[in-house]
C-alpha cells in the first residue's frame, strides 16, 4: 500500500477504503507460521477505478492563461 501514494497520490487510508469497498484489488502475502504480511495493489485494478473519475472531472481554465 505504501506505493500507492508514489503512484497515484492516494493515501494509505483512502487505499483501505477502496480496498474494503471492493474497488480495488489486493493480495495479502503471507508465509506460514509468520504474523505479518505484505499487502499488494493490482495497478490494473486502481488504473480501472480512476480513469472514470478523470474522465468526468470538468476542465478548468488555467488563470495564467488570462
Amino acid at each position: 500500500m505504501a506505493d500507492l501514494r508514489i503512484l497515484t497520490g492516494m493515501t494509505r487510508g483512502m487505499g483501505y477504503l477502496l480496498m474494503n469497498d471492493g474497488k480495488i484489488r489486493t493480495v495479502s502475502l503471507r508465509r506460514p507460521g509468520q504474523s505479518f504480511s505484505v499487502r499488494l495493489v493490482d495497478v490494473a485494478s486502481v488504473r480501472a477505478y480512476l480513469n472514470p473519475l478523470s474522465e468526468k472531472e470538468p476542465t478548468t481554465k488555467d488563470e495564467s492563461d488570462e
